[in-house]
């Protein structure tokens, strides 16, 4: 028994020697197998501030008045709109993220961040000159910086589908959960080097094994021999599945994944956009319009990161521009009766497709498009978005 004592004792040591070598998960170290072939970086998303910004950007557009007050707002409720979509989306997935996108989100995060600085930094600028018309310059600089944020907003979208499309792929197992699927994934670093720990842990073991017949010192009695045969066939079976099945390491240490399955997405997408349109169509007030399309957005921006099908995805951010074209509409595409009244979005690069989404969506409630434009004069909240008797009947 001393003998199988000290064997044990070898085993236990070389165990603790390699433990080291095998990455555990922590939600805040997150593998990024970009890195040198592989490792752990420590990413913080900073989403509480860009959070942060809006509300202060918010708040500084609030001290601009005049038409270049009314023209502000509208384009930064626009911009705010867009982006907590996004940001209540990923802040629901971080844990769901691992490293091979959490960099590239963090990038991008950080250069959005970065443009919310800057046009935080015109808004004041504008307060502190006291502004009250916009110039065409200051104009075209603003509606630049709103380009930039919805680019890399843009961006963001395409990473997160692409990370949910990777885990897809390289799923070790699927359960079905019903309204979600969980995905069982485990990064190829992680896997590489922990059957390579086990690899190495089995051959010193053979190595032991053949030193000690070749020194003689195999256990002679019935019982020893029964119990060191046992251990060392349990050892190397289970080490067996772990190098050879997918499955079970991936069961020990892999990554689950939470996914909405796509149809019921599509449902709840679909419903909340027919809610959100019939509810304008019967005469719903600005609140409550922005309280529905708000959360439609949310609903349809789950649909589109986790839809297969990449018409699918077109079809659903079409959804999403109607949506916001009836919240925050462009200004009116035709020369206005006052020359120097400029607008704000006539100088970004989406707003043709803005006032595209405007006339679809106008055709969809059976209104003239000129009737969602956006006013020179600020809307009050109580205010009807469409009045009833200016729907055609069908």
């Amino acid at each position: 028994m001393e003998y199988l004592k000290i064997k044990y004792l070898k085993i236990m040591v070389l165990i603790l020697i390699l433990l080291p070598a095998i990455p555990i998960w922590n939600p805040v170290v997150v593998t990024n197998t970009y890195a040198s072939g592989g490792g752990s970086v420590n990413v913080n998303l900073p989403i509480d501030e860009i959070r942060s910004l809006i509300n202060q950007l918010e708040e500084a557009a609030a001290d601009i008045t005049g038409q270049a007050g009314i023209e502000i707002r509208a384009s930064i409720g626009l911009l705010s709109s867009e982006l907590k979509a996004r940001l209540d989306q990923i802040g629901k997935m971080a844990n769901e993220l691992w490293g091979t996108v959490i960099t590239d989100l963090d990038r991008e995060l950080r250069l959005i961040l970065s443009s919310i600085e800057t046009y935080l930094n015109q808004v004041n600028q504008m307060a502190a000159d006291r502004i009250t018309q916009l110039s065409q310059e200051l104009a075209q600089r603003i509606d630049q910086i709103s380009d930039r944020i919805e680019d890399r907003l843009n961006q963001v979208d395409t990473i997160v589908q692409n990370a949910i499309k990777s885990a897809r792929d390289g799923a070790i197992d699927v359960v079905d959960r019903g309204r979600t699927s969980v995905l069982i994934v485990i990064d190829s670093f992680t896997k590489k080097i922990v059957k390579a720990a086990i690899i190495l842990l089995d051959i010193i073991l053979l190595l032991l094994i053949g030193i000690s017949a070749w020194k003689n010192k195999i256990p002679t009695k019935v019982a020893q021999k029964i119990i060191v045969t046992v251990v060392f066939v349990i050892f190397f079976g289970v080490s067996s599945l772990f190098v050879f099945s997918n499955k079970v390491l991936a069961s020990v240490l892999g990554k689950q994944v939470e996914l909405t399955n796509p149809s019921v997405a599509a449902t709840e997408a679909n419903n909340s956009y027919s809610g959100f349109t019939n509810t304008v169509r019967g005469g719903a007030n600005i609140r409550v319009a922005r309280e529905l399309g708000l959360a439609a957005i949310a609903k349809l921006r789950v649909y589109q990161y986790v839809a297969k099908d990449p018409a699918e995805s077109k079809q659903i951010e079409e959804k999403i521009n109607k949506i916001q074209a009836v919240l925050y509409p462009p200004p009116k595409p035709e020369t206005l009766a006052s020359p120097h009244v400029v607008l704000l979005g006539k100088y970004s690069k989406y707003y043709n497709v803005r006032v595209e989404s405007l006339q679809k969506v106008a055709s969809e409630l059976h209104i003239n498009s000129r009737v969602l434009y956006r006013p020179l004069r600020p809307l009050r909240l109580d205010q009807p978005i469409v009045a009833p008797r200016t729907i055609h009947p069908r």
